[in-house]
């Protein structure tokens, strides 16, 4: 206080307020009684400004931590992200208008539509009554999709989409009643459940698909699949292609670094352009050690489909020289020390390692002669294709579906899976060819070519191969050009 004597001189204050200095100081020097009482009744006034507004603030955020959870939720355990990042973010009288304008169009006396998603632990009828259906209603929506789809099996994260409207009845105003709902089976499917009076019915519903067909070239560096991929191939047409070519291609031993493959393939697609269904190949050409083999699909006169190579030669053998898709060769066919028994012992046939569960297929059109268990082999199947070939597959896991002796299977149908049955140290097929009752080297036997085209057939092919070889040469042009365009196009925005 003794300073402010000295202060307010300097700066001189009573020059521009005519203040004297008898007003705040008395002649003791000390700051009169009325200004103290100023300054203490304004800090007070201040303080309790700010904790209305502390108060508010909590107040606020309180009202912000009970927003309604979003329809089948528990507002404890799953509310919705979306309403505690506008809770963080906005003030209170904007969250509601933010999450109405996230709901569809919705008036007060029109439809509501709403999306649901099923979590962990729910159930279709739950979901419907925490949004306000009854449950007679619920369970009557229910058995009405239960016609078309196995609800049993329904997984987290299905979704369906259901719309609400106003009760036509005396209810309260703005009641609203479920009047469909739509949950898809697949990326062709769905089922409508609709009302009609106190009663839901459903309806199957199927997109319309278009047939495109699509060009592809790679050149394998890596796995097959792998630079495929890198292509823009996808992997359901590597598969039909691997399948085309099991006859006299081993994939795992026979394919090398540089290797090139090219695709004429075929797609089916919604009209919104969702894949559905990956259609035949049309052309497939496997370059292996500069060598191609191209191969083209041909329906003949008689109506039966196959692949020929240029020539009209058909690329089916008599035996498939790989029974098995991605197995690895573990043992071949020759003397070695039995990894159970200890001892030198003939291994008459070849042993691919894969999972348990791999499917198994024919190697060739005949007759199942034995299916069942047999000794060290564990579950054993033999295939008679003629009077003298005859193949053996063991240590099964399990048979296919209708598979039993004397049934006649086509080659590359799936007759069982990989197991570790009987005799083995670990899953893999134990593969045998049979000549006149023994035992020979399937690397080694000589087996016959597929038929041939000829006359009508033959003629009629060349010309399919022409049409296929230009297709092919368009679509790939026309890739490139595509590609030449967006290149250009990033050189013009740089």
């Amino acid at each position: 206080m003794r300073k402010l004597k000295t202060f307010i001189p300097n700066i001189s204050v009573y020059k521009f307020f005519r203040i004297r200095e008898r007003y705040i100081l008395t002649r003791s020097n000390r700051l009169r009684a009325r200004y103290g009482v100023m300054a203490l009744a304004f800090g007070v006034l201040v303080s309790s400004l700010l904790l209305q507004d502390v108060e508010k603030d909590n107040q606020r955020y309180d009202s912000m931590a009970s927003i309604e959870p979003l329809a089948g939720e528990t507002a404890a355990e799953n509310a919705s992200d979306n309403d505690f990042r506008y809770a963080s973010v906005l003030p209170e009288n904007l969250i509601d208008l933010v999450r109405r304008t996230e709901q569809p169009d919705v008036t007060e006396d029109g439809p509501e539509n709403r999306d649901f998603v099923i979590k962990s632990g729910q159930t279709i009828a739950g979901i419907l009554q925490n949004a306000g259906v009854s449950g007679g209603q619920a369970y009557k929506i229910v058995e009405a999709l239960g016609e078309y789809l196995d609800v049993r099996k329904i997984r987290a994260g299905q979704s369906f989409q259901a719309r609400f409207e106003p009760a036509d009845t005396g209810d309260e105003e703005g009641e609203l009643v479920l009047a469909e709902m739509v949950m898809d089976i697949d990326p062709l499917k769905s089922v409508s459940i609709s009302k009609s009076g106190e009663d839901f019915s459903a309806e199957l519903k199927e997109k319309d698909v278009v047939s495109k067909t699509y060009a592809g070239a790679a050149e394998i560096q890596t796995s097959l699949y792998g630079s495929a991929a890198r292509s823009g191939i996808p992997s359901q047409a590597i598969a039909k292609m691997i399948r085309m070519y099991s006859w006299s291609v081993d994939f795992q031993r026979d394919i090398r670094r540089d290797d090139r493959i090219e695709l004429l393939y075929e797609v089916l697609e919604t009209e919104d352009g969702e894949p559905v269904k990956y259609g035949d190949i049309q052309y497939a050409n496997l370059s292996v050690g500069g060598i191609d083999m191209p191969l083209y699909r041909f329906e003949d006169k008689d109506g039966d489909v196959g692949y020929y190579d240029r020539n009209g030669r058909s690329i089916k053998k008599t035996l498939m020289k790989t029974p098995v898709d991605g197995a690895r060769m573990s043992s071949g066919y020759g003397m070695r020390k039995h990894p159970i028994l200890g001892y030198g012992k003939m291994h008459k046939g070849v042993d691919f390692a894969a999972p348990v569960g791999t499917p198994v297929y024919a190697a060739g059109d005949g007759v199942l002669e034995r299916v069942g268990r047999n000794g060290g082999y564990g579950n054993y199947i033999r295939l008679r294709h003629n009077s003298t070939l005859k193949t053996a597959y063991a240590h099964l896991h399990k048979f296919a579906p209708g598979i039993s002796a004397g049934k006649r299977v086509k080659q590359g149908q799936v007759i069982a899976y990989i197991g570790s049955t009987g005799r083995s140290t670990g899953p893999h097929l134990h593969y045998e060819v049979l000549m006149n009752g023994k035992q020979v080297n399937p690397n080694r036997v000589d087996l016959p070519v597929g038929e041939s085209l000829e006359g009508e057939d033959l003629k009629a092919f060349k010309q399919i191969v022409k049409k296929i070889n230009k297709e092919y040469k368009d679509r790939m042009n026309g890739m490139k050009y595509a590609s030449s365009d967006k290149g250009e196009d990033k050189k013009k925005a740089g």
